[in-house]
């Protein structure tokens, strides 16, 4: 599965950071419970404008909402706060429908 940015305003999408919640989300849009968190070195493709990852084996079900949240900036420094934003589209596993 792979996201690009293309010509949206939310272009600084590479996963970067210290911070415990820095990474890319799987969000059930009907159970945050049962949302899926990858780390940095789960993703295949990592870069500002494009990231791909396999999605995981262990979602179950449903419906979901792709986040990210990063410490990535156009500098070498990193943001102190991370950053957070959630795809519009939505990603159904299973024999969910949108």
């Amino acid at each position: 599965m792979a996201f690009r940015m293309g010509n949206n305003t939310k272009s600084h999408l590479a996963i970067e950071g210290t911070d415990e919640s820095v990474g890319l989300y799987f969000m059930n849009v009907d159970d945050e419970t049962k949302s899926v968190r990858l780390e940095k070195s789960k993703i295949g493709t990592n870069s500002s404008t494009r990231l791909a990852c396999a999605v995981p084996t262990t979602l179950a079900d449903g419906t979901y909402r792709i986040k990210v949240v990063t410490q990535f900036t156009k500098s070498k420094a990193t943001r102190k706060e991370p950053l957070s934003f959630v795809f519009d589209k939505r990603l159904n596993t299973g024999n969910a429908t949108a």
